[in-house]
């Protein structure tokens, strides 16, 4: 019988990204009607999903800790990778993350407009995570960097009933990465069955 946790703000879990930040992120994919480095397709496709797990953690008693968040930057330094106040944090709770960008910036993008035609549109959008790239790429190191988060994550004095969710962009597989695949429908669908297909719900 499969095994099923129930995420809620008691019971938590942690999601930790790690991201290539190496020079090799400087090259140019496809990107709407022109091209963009690779790093700038990846801290956009963050941002956007930082921002849409924040909304649908939200109710109406504010935004629910049912994650823990956090972002590992490796290339020429290794470590936490979130701008503003939330910087140098290992693991953020959700609501901290949300109600805390680094900043507000505004950007073109196409939205449907009456007639279900796409226009571009100024948005004002938050920023958490900013492209680099820069320096080799210390995967060891990273790796090692993701351990002890997740090692202390797993040691805190908190109900754990979840396997936390690591979660690896790099430069061998961005040909395979799109905005839909990072971009969630529902907090649940971030949290991948492990090989004992233990599974999870958020409420």
């Amino acid at each position: 019988m499969p095994y099923t946790a129930e995420i809620t703000r008691n019971n938590p879990t942690c999601v930790l990204f790690m991201i290539d930040q190496s020079r090799s992120m400087r090259d140019e994919v496809s990107a709407g009607d022109g091209t963009a480095p690779k790093s700038s397709g990846v801290a956009s496709t963050i941002n956007r999903w930082l921002q849409e797990l924040s909304i649908k953690c939200a109710k109406g008693d504010g935004v629910r800790d049912y994650y823990h968040v956090g972002v590992i930057g490796y290339g020429k330094k290794v470590g936490p990778a979130l701008v503003g106040p939330n910087a140098g944090k290992d693991l953020v709770p959700i609501s901290e993350i949300a109600g805390n960008p680094g900043r507000i910036e505004e950007r073109k993008q196409k939205v449907p407009n009456e007639k279900g035609k796409l226009v571009k549109q100024a948005v004002k959008v938050p920023v958490w995570f900013d492209p680099v790239a820069d320096g080799g790429t210390p995967m060891c190191q990273a790796s090692a960097e993701a351990y002890r988060v997740l090692e202390g994550w797993l040691g805190k004095p908190i109900p754990i009933t979840m396997y936390p969710t690591w979660l690896m962009i790099c430069q061998e597989r961005m040909r395979r990465m799109s905005q839909r695949h990072m971009a969630p429908s529902t907090p649940r669908s971030i949290v991948r069955p492990d090989k004992n297909n233990r599974t999870s719900k958020a409420n």
